[in-house]
């Protein structure tokens, strides 16, 4: 049983100081075969801590079924944490954001009357305390007080960015009901603080200042980092986001390092996929949809592949593991008063000049300075420091630092718990170890590069077993001669000189306190190249070399043993406790790995859509804007109504989320919804008199995962308008700012015609103020306002913060988290048919994101009268028992398709939206064990399903290339079905290899 502790200066376990290294992992994004090779990847990255949200809507996809199978087996995978010794933090929501469809919380919820979502509002809040009576028990078992590995709680999440902070208790309640059953942990909040509890920090630039900040309002906070943003996931339609650099990561860490964090957690350390129908939406626009792939440019990839990111969190993980705990609280109440820095002066047509540090502060005799170097090229600092009082002089370093680099210098710094103190040092540290009878310091920096550091006991240390006996202090004593090293033993001081050779080089030396000559201090020099792949195997030396090692032992016999990665760094080298270095070979394991030639996919099928073709089977529904079922997925909706007379008219869909297929008897007419040109709200139609079958076929796209659009209805929420007319209004806006400050929320009154703008006929979509403008804009636009028409007004943008208003009347006033870019709003009872109507636009922080708008008019009178039904899913009418979610074979007495060979056949492919389905063999030994990715050729939009999984959504507009199909979901005969939206097809796809740890057993003999 472990006693957990959460304050001021962090977390303890049992009374001892735990430093915090997290990285979220979401079981729910990984298959479940490849959980175990993630953990142990964390684990060898230096974390001590998986940090998981838990979605209620995957857990509870129906109201009072619940299912923790699979990717789903929460138990099981806090279980295999647990055995791998790995600290868990759970967060249990119920909101966990998490670009997650609807953050987390079940769509059903919405059905319920009156209910308001993060609130004690008795719908929500009687939904999740019966969710919690599931959930929260198989986490109180599972505490590190009960013998278990949670370590922390959090409450809610991000609760300052629901719309709703503080309007109520709900955290609190939440808080209770957690303890209630069975939470005994510390409970904590991120972005959402409340009083008692610990509130951690979110971000990524400027996340030391935060920290700092909150600790200087609420002196009692930990510092705490519980969201480092590393990386940010794809929408569709946009660049890909893999912008954050490993540099910047390690800069990043080094500014929390620096004054004092006592923990973080990455997100993302592994993003994964968003498989199924699961990826959310989130503020900025229309379109910011998630991608399949959650990939998140973070530390390890999508299919399991480390990353630079990995190599650069895990030299920080390495020394915050092993000498965090002892740095922190020296930092954060440390001062100003640190070492001189002298930064390199420019020398013209030579080079540039250095920085000013970073941070260089003292706390009693213990100093520190992290030299910063913003140039692109390296740079030699001269630092000064008085290592005591006493000194006559300061010790005086000449200090390297990398291009675009920080590195931090300490003096004086206590070794953990050693009775050592590193007085000085010029290279970078990566850890500290203490073994039986030895302490090991490792230093590490650039091939070829000349460094210094000493060494001490620190006076008086009350170190176990370091007592002075026999016949008097003794001094340092060198056990040999080390190439490369020179060093000096002044008033028991060891003080050494050392440049980097692309080998390891070892320098052991006895202790002046060590009784009877057995305390050994350890000194391993190393490049970067091989510091980045060190993996301590237990307390009998380091592996240097392998991409990765998972696991390692040294048997009694000499022989080494381990799963590893034969990629990286060779030769490799194997240093032993004792200090004897090895060099060692990859070929002392087995030859080669598996082969890596993707299976080839077969001849391709095809097959319609069944729900084009069969009149059985559907849900009566009413009105659709009265009875609509909030879809998850793709939903058909079914129209029969008649046409008194020929007419070429428009048809207006008001209330569609997020894209609808229209066809009327059985022929494709358009496209309604979102897209990358802009959403499509009326289509031009063409009846003749007489009966008519209309179908929609309507595709979510998520829902809103962040700020205050959750609970979104998806599919047809309205019904169907004839003679709707569709405008944009992007264009003829009225542009002001001179008067903006001056003038405030009267410009809401404001007419374009009575103002002497500043810029007229603005393009919401390319306008760019002057320089000098500022950032407060007003816009100005007159609207028409038809007679007896409704009007919705569809505005997208940017997450600045302002406010829309009609004339005068604000209808939204919105941030970057409330509102967020996106409006969609029926203005009708705004609109003065007797006058100009006004619509103005204030946006504050205006960086010259593009900005778009439409109008949609329509007669409510002209709404399509229709029978209408309803049914879920797509099924094709052929591929039975495909595993398609909710296929089922054709009815006899329906018509059925006869599927077409479009590979090696003459037949063509049918109309749209059309089924694919190919079948390929796969053979470990053929192919090796993956992962593989499916690219898919001319293929446009729709969704993918192996062996009757779903691999997620495709919408071939950029980023996302590739689609994952996990390699413990193959079998010996496969079978790959597409369902394709439009007029694409498959030609061309196919499966490739890709790249993830390849771990593999390895030993050899130790010489």
């Amino acid at each position: 049983m472990t006693h957990v502790a959460c304050s001021r200066d962090g977390i303890t376990l049992d009374g001892r100081p735990f430093y915090l290294l997290a990285g979220q992992v979401h079981y729910f994004r990984y298959p479940r075969a490849e959980w175990r090779s993630l953990l142990l990847s964390a684990r060898a990255a230096g974390l001590n801590t998986i940090d998981f949200v838990i979605p209620w809507n995957l857990h509870e996809p129906q109201e009072g079924h619940t299912d923790f199978s699979d990717m789903a087996d929460l138990p099981a995978f806090m279980d295999l944490c647990h055995d791998l010794g790995l600290k868990i933090i759970a967060r249990p929501g119920p909101y966990i954001c998490a670009e997650w469809e609807n953050g987390g919380i079940p769509n059903w919820l919405a059905a319920r009357a009156g209910i308001a979502y993060r609130l004690d509002n008795p719908a929500f809040l009687d939904a999740t305390l019966r969710w919690f009576d599931t959930l929260i028990p198989l986490l109180a078992d599972r505490q590190a007080d009960r013998g278990g590995p949670i370590i922390l709680v959090q409450i809610e999440n991000e609760h300052w960015a629901s719309g709703v902070y503080g309007h109520d208790g709900h955290q609190a309640t939440l808080a209770q009901a957690l303890n209630e059953r069975g939470i005994t942990v510390p409970l904590y909040t991120c972005m959402g603080a409340m009083p008692g509890v610990a509130e951690f920090r979110n971000g990524w630039t400027g996340l030391d200042r935060k920290l700092q900040e909150t600790r200087r309002a609420w002196p009692d906070n930990p510092m705490i980092v519980s969201e480092l943003w590393s990386g940010w996931f794809d929408n569709w339609g946009a660049s890909r986001h893999n912008g954050k650099s490993a540099a910047g990561l390690d800069a990043r860490l080094h500014e929390l390092t620096a004054v004092g964090a006592s923990g973080l957690s990455h997100w993302m350390w592994a993003g994964g996929t968003n498989f199924g129908f699961w990826g959310g939406r989130t503020v900025g626009g229309d379109t910011i949809h998630m991608t399949t792939s959650y990939d998140y440019d973070a530390p390890v990839s999508e299919y399991g592949e480390l990353t630079a990111k990995y190599f650069v969190a895990r030299r920080h993980h390495l020394f915050l593991g092993t000498l965090g705990s002892t740095l922190a609280p020296l930092l954060v109440a440390a001062a100003a008063g640190g070492p001189r820095v002298v930064s390199a002066k420019a020398v013209a047509g030579r080079a540039g000049g250095g920085g000013e540090p970073l941070r260089s502060v003292r706390n009693g005799e213990f100093a520190a300075a992290y030299l910063r170097n913003d140039t692109a090229d390296r740079q030699v600092y001269q630092v000064f420091h008085k290592l005591t009082a006493t000194d006559a002089n300061p010790v005086h370093l000449a200090v390297e630092v990398e291009a675009f680099a920080v590195k931090p210098l300490f003096m004086n710094l206590p070794l953990a718990d050693s009775g050592l103190q590193l007085r000085y040092h010029t290279g970078r540290i990566l850890g500290f170890w203490r073994w039986p009878d030895q302490d090991v310091l490792v230093i590490y920096g650039c091939a070829g590069e000349v460094g210094r550091l000493a060494l001490a006991e620190i006076p008086n240390a009350a170190t176990p077993n370091h007592g002075v006996t026999g016949n008097g202090p003794r001094d340092w004593e060198l056990h040999e001669e080390t190439h490369g090293v020179t060093c000096q033993i002044v008033a028991r001081e060891l003080r050494v000189e050392y440049w980097l050779h692309e080998a390891p080089t070892v320098l052991r030396a006895t202790r002046p306190s060590s009784p009877n000559a057995t305390k050994t201090l350890t000194v391993i020099l190393l490049t970067q190249a091989y510091a980045e792949r060190c993996w301590p195997v237990g307390e009998s030396g380091f592996l240097l070399g392998p991409q990765v090692v998972t696991e390692g032992v040294l048997d009694a016999d000499g022989t080494l043993r381990a799963r590893l990665d034969p990629r990286g760094s060779q030769p490799w080298y194997w240093v032993a406790a004792d200090g004897r270095i090895s060099e060692m070979s990859p070929a002392q394991g087995p030859q080669a790995l598996p082969p890596t030639a993707a299976p080839a996919l077969g001849a391709w099928e095809s097959a319609t859509c069944l729900e084009l073709e069969i009149n059985e089977g559907w849900q009566p529904l009413g009105n659709p804007g009265v009875n609509a079922p909030n879809a998850h997925g793709y939903a058909w909706y079914r129209g029969r109504f008649q046409a008194a007379q020929a007419q070429v008219t428009t048809l207006a869909a008001p209330g569609l989320a997020d894209r609808g297929h229209l066809f009327v008897d059985g022929a494709f007419v358009g496209a309604f919804g979102v897209g990358p040109d802009g959403p499509t709200l009326a289509l031009p139609l063409t009846l003749t008199p007489g009966a008519h079958d209309l179908r929609l076929l309507v595709d979510d796209l998520g829902r809103f995962n962040y700020g205050s659009g959750l609970s979104e209805i998806k599919g047809l929420t309205d019904t169907l308008y004839l003679g709707g007319q569709q405008e944009e209004i992007t264009s003829g806006w009225t542009a002001l700012w001179q008067e903006a400050a001056f003038a405030g929320e009267a410009l809401a009154n404001a007419r374009p015609a009575h103002v002497r703008p500043d810029a007229r006929d603005v393009d919401l979509a390319h306008f760019a103020p002057p320089e000098g403008a500022g950032s407060d804009i007003w816009l100005l636009r007159e609207l028409p306002a038809p007679a007896g028409r409704r009007a919705l007004l569809y505005l997208t943008g940017d997450r600045n913060p302002g406010a829309l208003f009609i004339n005068g009347q604000p209808l939204i006033r919105f941030s970057r988290h409330f509102g967020g870019g996106f409006f969609k709003f029926d203005i009708s009872e705004r609109l003065q048919p007797d006058r100009a109507n006004v619509i103005a636009l204030h946006i504050r922080d205006y960086a010259g994101q593009p900005w778009r708008a439409w109008l949609l008019t329509y007669d409510a009178d002209q709404a399509l009268d229709a029978v209408w039904e309803y049914r879920s899913g797509v099924h094709p009418a052929v591929f039975a028992g495909t595993g398609v979610p909710g296929s089922a074979r054709a009815r006899a007495d329906e018509p059925a398709a006869s599927s077409a060979l479009l590979a090696g056949g003459s037949s063509e492919r049918p109309p749209r939206p059309v089924f694919f389905r190919t079948r390929f063999a796969y053979d470990p030994a053929l192919h090796g064990l993956g992962p593989f990715k499916l690219s898919l050729g001319s293929l446009r939009k729709g969704h993918l399903w192996l062996n009757g999984r779903s691999l997620g959504r495709y919408w071939q507009i950029g980023p996302q290339e590739f689609y994952k199909a996990p390699a413990s979901w193959l079998a010996a005969v496969n079978e790959l079905v597409i369902f394709e939206e439009e007029d694409g097809t498959p030609a061309g796809a196919r499966l490739w290899p890709e790249t993830a740890v390849a771990a593999r057993e390895w030993r050899a003999r130790v010489e």
